[in-house]
């Protein structure tokens, strides 16, 4: 007669649900518990932090008017407008993830040791820390001197720390991890939390959006900078 332990064994292997899998299911909902807590924080930290961005944002504009208003006024409209406006926008950007950085650095410290069975969420989830963190350490640029160069070259020469700033923002592509990816992985205790994160989330990119859009546009302005 096979022993309890054999029979149980046998019955597990015919569910699908060896030693390996059973492990590999038990680290699935631990990562994933890890990341929706570390998500939630996060959004909840920068829903707090929004108002402080602003008036960063806010000041910067009132920085701007103060150094160099309309530098770039009468610049065409061109590819090299473009990236001078990019950097406007990354600057922006720089604000808003420098306002939160101890929770992004919380958050990509929870997430980066994380591991799926599945390969593909896995990566998604690094790239997303990985994006963050370079985010929160994006400096700040020189707009009034590299538009100033940019100006006093009659519109023709990117300066080369626009250059550079901007192929560091291209490349700064990550998004979040699709709820479909981790809803498998979800235990019923969880799923609450995890929707509260996403509807936060969603709620912040609306926000950001339609602030981000704004300022940005007001710079332009207060800097004579045809888009």
């Amino acid at each position: 007669m096979n022993s309890p332990i054999r029979a149980v064994t046998a019955f597990l292997l015919v569910l699908g649900l060896g030693p390996a899998n059973a492990l590999a299911a038990g680290g699935d909902q631990a990562a994933t518990r890890s990341y929706v807590l570390a998500n939630y924080a996060l959004m909840r930290s920068a829903h707090t932090k929004i108002r402080i961005a602003e008036a960063s944002i806010s000041q910067l504009n009132k920085t701007l008017g103060e150094q160099c208003p309309n530098v770039a006024v009468n610049s065409p409209q061109s590819t090299e407008s473009q990236k001078m406006s990019d950097e406007v926008a990354g600057a922006l950007w720089s604000i808003v993830y420098h306002t939160d950085v101890l929770a992004v650095n919380r958050f990509v410290s929870a997430v980066r040791p994380l591991h799926w069975s599945n390969h593909k969420l896995t990566r998604i989830a690094r790239n997303y820390a990985k994006s963050l963190a370079q985010l929160a350490s994006l400096p700040m640029p020189d707009i009034c001197g590299d538009v100033r160069a940019w100006t006093a070259s009659g519109f023709k020469t990117i300066p080369a720390a626009t250059i550079v700033f901007d192929r560091r923002l291209d490349a700064i592509g990550a998004s979040t991890i699709p709820a479909r990816l981790l809803e498998p992985y979800e235990p019923p205790s969880l799923k609450s939390l995890a929707q509260r994160a996403s509807r936060l989330e969603l709620q912040l990119e609306h926000i950001e959006t339609s602030i981000g859009f704004n300022d940005w546009n007001q710079m332009l302005e207060t800097l004579g900078l045809n888009q």
